[in-house]
């Protein structure tokens, strides 16, 4: 979560090469701030491909949406045409990689639930 915020600070339009310079020397020092004052980023944008658990396998989906709601924030998935899911943020996975030892953890009784 930290570094999407930190991309996300460093992306921000600036208007001259002196903000430019400046963003950049406080985006992590900022991102820090933001977490720990209660600021929400998404692992990932809309309309990208993660992978999540699904019956048992990681399976590759679209995100069509964010909410939040009382249990933070929540993907809303397209997995096929018959398909459609909401996952919690921490259950959503930038790579199959990473998803897959997610699951691994998840098996041996270490790490996150999945």
């Amino acid at each position: 979560m930290r570094d999407r915020l930190v991309e996300l600070i460093n992306q921000y339009p600036c208007m001259s090469t002196a903000e430019d310079c400046f963003m950049e020397s406080i985006s992590s020092d900022l991102a820090d701030y933001l977490i720990a004052n209660g600021v929400i980023v998404p692992p990932c944008n809309v309309g990208d491909v993660v992978y999540v658990k699904y019956y048992g396998e990681i399976v590759n989906a679209y995100v069509t949406e964010f909410e939040i709601n009382s249990k933070g924030v929540v993907a809303k998935v397209y997995i096929d045409p018959d398909t459609d899911r909401e996952y919690d943020a921490e259950d959503i996975y930038i790579t199959k990689e990473e998803a897959e030892e997610a699951l691994k953890r998840k098996e041996s009784g270490y790490g996150q639930n999945i």
